[in-house]
């Protein structure tokens, strides 16, 4: 009788998925995970906004500490997920990380964006399109996070 391979297994077999499936979306979490941090970290060392054109204003001094303090929460979460620690907080602490980021970052681009005054000039720039992907990448890993913990438990 052959084995079957669990690559290809029939998924209405069993609604749980198999172990190849977690270690898969366990992989996917952490280099989404170090990703958002990484791209925080890149963020923070460009410019945020740009008026007219001509003038670029990075983050301050505290700024970039803020924002380095959410790119260590995410390179964080990473670590944890491939140390195999991933646990209930964990999963929440990610979720308020998540939520508290979008919300600075949509900030951001709402009071940058120009909201109809296209005579300042004043637009966000590189730095908040790129912690706007970290956040995203954050949130995606967290959605992966979601699931093997569903299903683990």
């Amino acid at each position: 009788m052959p084995t079957k391979d669990p690559m290809n297994m029939d998924r209405s077999m069993s609604s749980d998925p198999s172990t190849p499936e977690l270690a898969r979306r366990r992989l996917l979490a952490i280099r989404l995970f170090f990703g958002a941090g990484g791209a925080l970290v890149v963020s923070a060392a460009l410019p945020w906004v740009n008026a007219g054109g001509l003038i670029s204003v990075h983050l301050s001094g505290g700024g970039i500490l803020y924002v380095l303090l959410f790119a260590a929460a995410y390179a964080g979460a990473g670590y944890r997920i491939r140390q195999r620690l991933e646990n209930r907080t964990l999963l929440i602490g990610a979720w308020v990380v998540d939520a508290w980021m979008a919300i600075n970052v949509i900030v951001l681009f709402a009071t940058f964006g120009g909201q109809g005054d296209q005579t300042s000039g004043v637009s966000p720039s590189i730095g908040v399109f790129a912690a706007g992907a970290g956040v995203v990448a954050g949130i995606v890993a967290t959605v992966h996070l979601q699931r093997i913990h569903g299903s683990a438990g």
